[in-house]
């Protein structure tokens, strides 16, 4: 596994390395060729100040050589600036969000065609609203209940939502200690009664 990892890398490398040769080998050609461009043109500027324009060819050619190179560079310079300009680089204002009116409704094509239209008139409609919910109770008409014994809910005589006043029975419980309770009562009871 690590030998087929470490042969990998080093094909991936010969591939970068490999195209990234015949990529400088490109980019040095068109290099050659722009800069021959750019050095016909100057010669032909130069020469065309000469002839319309000598005494700006003239102090041109006495300039000092820094600014000469840079005029040399000039028209990079400018195209730099195009470009930046083309994407907005020096657009410092925000750009402002059209705020629509709430009120307002734009229909489309489509929407259009579902519409009738027609004059402004009073009259009733049906508005049918379907959604899929859960409907609960009210809490400020709950009441909480308890038992005073422990036991299991084995009958329910109340549903819910039905309106139920005090005394009431809601349920029945049955409870394990109430019937041993229960118990423990009738047999006192009847061995009270036995003696």
């Amino acid at each position: 596994m690590k030998q087929e990892f470490t042969e990998i890398i080093a094909k991936s490398k010969e591939f970068y390395s490999r195209y990234m040769a015949i990529a400088k080998v490109y980019a040095k050609e068109w290099l050659a060729v722009v800069i021959k461009a750019q050095n016909d043109l100057y010669l032909l500027t130069h020469e065309w100040f000469s002839t319309h324009l000598p005494r700006v060819a003239q102090r041109y050619d006495k300039a000092p050589p820094w600014t000469q190179k840079g005029l040399y560079y000039f028209p990079w310079f400018c195209l730099f600036l195009i470009i930046l300009n083309y994407f907005n680089v020096f657009d410092r204002s925000p750009t402002v969000k059209s705020v629509q009116d709430p009120n307002v409704v734009i229909v489309n094509e489509d929407l259009h065609n579902m519409i009738t239209e027609g004059e402004v008139y009073t009259g009733s409609f049906v508005e049918e609203l379907r959604a899929s919910g859960r409907v609960d109770f009210n809490e400020m008409f709950l009441s909480r209940i308890g038992a005073n014994v422990t036991g299991r809910v084995s009958e329910i005589l109340a549903i819910p939502g039905q309106k139920v006043k005090q005394g009431d029975i809601l349920a029945k419980i049955t409870s394990t200690e109430l019937t041993q309770s229960q118990l423990s009562f009738l047999k006192a009871k009847s061995a009270s009664q036995l003696v």
